[in-house]
């Protein structure tokens, strides 16, 4: 790979990291816009929100698992699980 002008380079597969960056980026800054204006974070985390959310986990987690991170893969699969079983109780919170 070239070194770019800096003298770095990137890692391999690094669009999967920013694919990761972005898609959990994009949730958490509507988690923080919602919860700053409103108080409360109650449905902030549904629809095309969590799923980037979900999107962003799951590229991250498929860039530990490239990376052969076991750190980062944990991380990753810990915010997925913990997203899914947030969305699972506000869907149950929603419903009845």
């Amino acid at each position: 790979m070239l070194l770019s002008p800096t003298g770095l380079t990137p890692p391999p597969f690094w669009w999967l990291l920013a694919l990761a960056c972005l898609g959990q980026g994009a949730w958490g800054a509507r988690l923080a816009a919602v919860r700053l204006r409103t108080g409360r974070a109650a449905r902030s985390a549904g629809g095309v929100w969590f799923w980037s959310f979900a999107a962003g986990a799951i590229c991250g987690l498929v860039y530990g698992w490239v990376q052969y991170d076991a750190v980062f893969v944990l991380g990753q699969g810990c915010a997925l699980a913990l997203g899914l079983l947030w969305r699972r109780s506000a869907n149950k919170e929603e419903n009845g």
